[in-house]
């Protein structure tokens, strides 16, 4: 095994699609975890659903996010910013759309299951834009990903308690909404994926000029030289 030096590090972060992965998922996963830790009181004081049935939803809500990392692996290596930004999206539209429709218990446990499905994806779409904004390090690309998926995770939760304490889970659920809104107009920002380099204009060789000439015959004002 070997450690990863600082100036590797260094070198990725200098990197435009590396400062991207950073962003996008800061973003995404302040909206998840700044709403879904506090979706319980959510669904308490709003819903006014039973204990039973809030260990149901969050059970089914787990489930559909096994399918949502199945389906976000299935797709992320080959579209890494559609996958990206759908799965922030529909974040988005759910915690939006949550203290309106999450009323009700029908729709707040189909809200939850489009949540477990775009969230399920999120980690797996993180790490391969980490992987392919850096190809070369991908252990230096790893711990990036590791550092800034645990810090925002603590960072959401703690934002979110802060919002609760003084507002009420409805108002998380719209600022969680927003942030995720924001995500989704970064993701637009990029003109391509997270692979995308510019590569220089194909310019003729001296080999390529060499041979356009010789078919071309001698220029003019030039004598060819015989042996």
């Amino acid at each position: 095994v070997q450690a990863t030096r600082l100036s590797v590090l260094n070198g990725m972060i200098r990197s435009i699609n590396t400062r991207f992965a950073l962003l996008l998922t800061f973003l995404v996963v302040l909206a998840h975890f700044g709403t879904y830790t506090y979706v319980t009181p959510f669904l308490e004081q709003v819903t006014h659903a039973s204990g039973g049935l809030i260990t149901t939803f969050l059970l089914i809500y787990g489930a559909a996010g096994i399918l949502g990392n199945f389906l976000g692996g299935a797709w992320v290596a080959r579209y890494p910013q559609s996958v990206f930004g759908l799965a922030a999206a529909l974040i988005a539209v759910v915690t939006l759309l949550l203290p309106a429709l999450g009323r009700w218990e029908t729709g707040a446990v189909m809200l939850l299951i489009v949540w477990g499905i775009a969230y399920g994806a999120v980690p797996v779409a993180s790490q391969t834009w980490f992987s392919k904004a850096a190809p070369h390090a991908p252990e230096a690309a790893s711990v990036l990903f590791t550092a800034t998926f645990q810090a925002t995770i603590s960072m959401g939760a703690l934002v979110g308690g802060v919002i609760l304490d003084r507002t009420s889970p409805s108002a998380v659920m719209l600022l969680g909404g927003c942030t995720a809104v924001l995500m989704v107009l970064a993701v637009g920002a990029l003109p391509a994926g997270p692979d995308c380099n510019e590569r220089p204009e194909h310019r003729d060789s001296p080999t390529d000029a060499s041979v356009e000439r010789l078919a071309h015959g001698p220029r003019p004002g030039f004598r060819s030289v015989s042996h």
